[in-house]
């Protein structure tokens, strides 16, 4: 499927986010080396390349295309925080929060409607991660005035 070639990307940086699991070899070394949020800056560029280039490619068919896209990218993300059930890092929730932020404004820039990016899924995977969120203003989440 071809969503899910393009979503091998996502795989790449859940990959490396994966490195900050608690009980990783280098979970002591977690705190000095924390997951960068600018790495979600080139999977940003991405994504964004790759619905330009759909766009024009697609005229029929397009919206569906890119929702089952979206769809597979938040499976991935679902999987991810899913398999480590009580054992996300602050970090790791932090970056995974900011993430499915830059996912979801990604395709709503290419016209996709807020309540067709609003699945059941990504409701639980948002639902779980403000969960385990901390409070925002340890996370430096506050509105800057």
């Amino acid at each position: 499927c071809f969503s899910m070639k393009l979503s091998s990307n996502i795989n790449t940086l859940l990959g490396k986010l994966s490195r900050y699991d608690r009980n990783s070899v280098i979970s002591p070394l977690r705190k000095l080396f924390a997951p960068k949020l600018e790495s979600i800056e080139p999977f940003s560029q991405f994504v964004n390349q790759n619905l330009a280039q759909l766009e024009c490619w697609f005229v029929r068919d397009r919206d569906d295309f890119m929702l089952s896209w979206f769809n597979v990218m938040i499976k991935r993300i679902w999987d991810f925080v899913n398999v480590r059930l009580g054992l996300l890092t602050r970090e790791q929730i932090f970056f995974i929060h900011q993430l499915l932020e830059n996912v979801v404004e990604n395709f709503l820039e290419y016209g996709l409607a807020e309540d067709q990016l609003k699945s059941q899924l990504y409701t639980l995977v948002q639902s779980r991660i403000q969960l385990e969120l901390p409070s925002e203003d340890s996370l430096g989440l506050q509105e800057e005035d």
